[in-house]
């Protein structure tokens, strides 16, 4: 999924994970493994996407990532697999 900073402009890939679909397929330690992994990695590596943000709500786990060039799931009525260029 593709989003822009109101203020700043600034284009983020926001990937969207399904809880329920994580739970049932015994990933929500992948997803929160990957979340750290993004988080001591991707500040200074240039390979790796930076993680901007990151939050979740009862049913979603949300990321916020530059620059906006990455593969996103997103979660409309299913889940779906895209490339975002």
């Amino acid at each position: 999924m593709h989003g822009i900073h109101r203020a700043t402009r600034q284009e983020y890939a926001i990937k969207v994970l399904d809880k329920g679909h994580l739970k049932r397929n015994n990933k929500l330690n992948t997803a929160l493994a990957e979340k750290s992994t993004l988080i001591r990695l991707g500040s200074g590596h240039p390979g790796i996407v930076r993680l901007h943000w990151a939050f979740q709500d009862e049913w979603s786990l949300c990321e916020l990532n530059r620059p906006f060039l990455v593969s996103c799931l997103v979660r409309q009525r299913r889940t779906v697999s895209a490339t975002v260029r």
